[in-house]
C-alpha cells in the first residue's frame, strides 16, 4: 500500500526493503533474510493477559517444538 501511494507522485525512483522475506510472494528491492520458518520478534513473544504476562497464544506452539 505505500509503494502505491508513493507511485501516486510520480517519483523518479521507488525502493522496497524489508528485514525478512518469504520465499512466495511480493518480494521487495532488499531484504536481509529469506526464510519460511516462523519469525517471532522479541516484542511479540510475549503479552499481557489478565494483567500477566504471558507467551502469545499465536505464538505457542512454534515455541513448544
Amino acid at each position: 500500500m505505500a509503494l502505491s501511494a508513493v507511485r501516486n507522485v510520480s517519483p523518479a525512483e521507488a525502493s522496497t526493503a524489508t528485514a525478512f522475506v518469504r520465499p512466495r510472494g511480493y518480494k521487495p528491492d532488499y531484504f536481509a533474510l529469506e526464510t519460511d520458518q516462523a519469525i517471532i520478534f522479541p516484542w511479540d513473544r510475549n503479552i499481557f493477559q489478565d494483567n500477566q504476562l504471558v507467551v502469545n497464544p499465536r505464538y505457542q506452539a512454534v515455541l513448544d517444538e
